[in-house]
């Protein structure tokens, strides 16, 4: 294939590009002593997509001799991290950017699984060479910030125009399990589709049950990413499905057909950049399957998140017997302390639109009792019960929860009405 390389003189270039002026520093720095310095990856990647939020930087050092070498030439700059067992990756802050340099690398496959390679660090790679490992064309793209130009060896600016995923190399692409995922994330994310050969190699994989090699802990982070950088996720379950994917999400994809589609649109109702609220994403796959811990057992081992999960489901399936049943103030005071109610109701309408108004009735409601995000906190509390000269006994969480119903039913829990109610019950 013809060396692309595309001139980056204009305007619109330099802006697409920008860095921050310590970062040029560093790049003349290499340059001095005969290192080629080039940016790769994903930054690349989302400059030429318009992306603006980029918070790190990858960047490739040639015709440098060693890791050794490298970290000497950054120390200046700031402190240097050095991580990876079987290669280095420099790390370096720079004005808020996370810089990794490392050296150009071969990955040899030596064992089955995400982590089978036998990295072999090669500074005298050229740019082509070292860019064949990487998995899609769009990933495969490089920039020199001295010389101002993109470089194109396996016609990735084109796939990003055509909004097209692209193997860069068939032979290698196959070798990586987690690919599948990243494809299929990849396209969300961007709004792109698969080239044919690039479906037929994850078709293959797929039914070689090669997914199966990767540690749950791979899995449940590509969904994570799903959740978290793409506005609509159904993207890649659609197109899961439509790969055969059978190891993870068979139960989803055999639901019936109305059942499939309330979940897609749930889903991207819910997606969001916020961590916190994976609970909810991962609720809306399981919500419609009958063995809903189990399947979330192939995905995490995270107790305390499968737990939020479950809760979360049930909760939802109480909220739904409210719409269905009524409910009062006192229901929706008592719910908000097994649950957040603005999560679960936000839930409930990303599953239920059609019953909006409902659920944003009850959810004015709760905002006007108080109980929107958190439960009320009781009037009465341990310490008062002790200044009122009760001893401490095994009395004083049955005294506490009537309290608090009788609070929560709207009675007015003040001195008088506890001294009453003590002197009542023989306390």
């Amino acid at each position: 294939m013809e060396n692309q390389i595309i001139s980056a003189h204009s305007s619109k270039m330099e802006k697409l590009f920008e860095y921050p002026n310590k970062l040029k520093e560093i790049f003349e720095k290499l340059n001095s002593i005969g290192a080629k310095p080039i940016i790769v990856g994903g930054f690349v990647r989302d400059a030429l997509l318009g992306l603006q939020e980029r918070k790190d930087i990858d960047v490739e050092v040639y015709n440098i001799e060693s890791y050794k070498k490298l970290t000497q030439l950054l120390a200046p700059y700031g402190s240097v991290c050095v991580v990876g067992k079987s290669f280095g990756v420099c790390k370096l802050k720079v004005d808020n950017i996370e810089c990794d340099f490392s050296l150009p690398r071969k990955e040899i496959k030596i064992a089955k699984g995400h982590k089978g390679f036998e990295v072999v660090p090669d500074a005298s790679l050229s740019f082509k060479e070292a860019s064949k490992r990487r998995d899609f064309t769009i990933n495969a793209l490089g920039y020199d910030p001295l010389e101002n130009m993109l470089l194109d060896e396996y016609n990735g600016l084109k796939a990003l125009q055509n909004k097209t995923l692209r193997a860069v190399d068939a032979d290698t692409f196959i070798e990586d399990p987690l690919r599948v995922l990243r494809g299929v994330v990849f396209a969300a994310r961007f709004g792109f589709h698969f080239h044919p050969t690039l479906t037929a190699l994850c078709k293959e994989m797929i039914a070689k049950d090669m997914l199966a090699e990767l540690p749950k802990e791979r899995i449940f982070e590509e969904f994570k990413k799903l959740f978290l950088k793409s506005s609509k996720p159904s993207r890649a379950l659609l197109l899961l499905k439509h790969l055969q994917e059978h190891l993870y999400l068979r139960e989803l994809f055999n639901l019936p057909k109305e059942q499939f589609k309330q979940t897609l649109c749930a889903l991207d109702y819910l997606a969001s950049h916020d961590e916190k609220e994976l609970a909810l994403f991962f609720a809306a796959l399981l919500v419609h399957l009958k063995k809903a811990q189990q399947v979330l057992e192939r995905f995490t081992n995270d107790k305390k998140l499968t737990k939020e999960i479950l809760s979360l489901l049930e909760n939802y399936n109480e909220i739904l017997k409210f719409l269905e049943e009524g409910y009062d103030d006192f229901d929706l005071k008592l719910a908000a302390t097994k649950m957040q109610l603005e999560s679960v109701l936000r839930f409930t309408k990303a599953l239920h639109p059609q019953k909006k108004p409902q659920i944003e009735k009850m959810y004015e409601k709760a905002k006007q009792l108080g109980v929107l995000f958190e439960p009320l906190p009781p009037v009465i509390t341990g310490k008062k019960l002790l200044k009122m000269g009760l001893a401490p006994s095994k009395n004083f969480k049955k005294i506490l929860d009537d309290l608090y119903l009788l609070q929560l039913r709207g009675e007015k829990v003040d001195d008088t009405f506890l001294k009453n109610y003590l002197k009542t019950n023989g306390y």
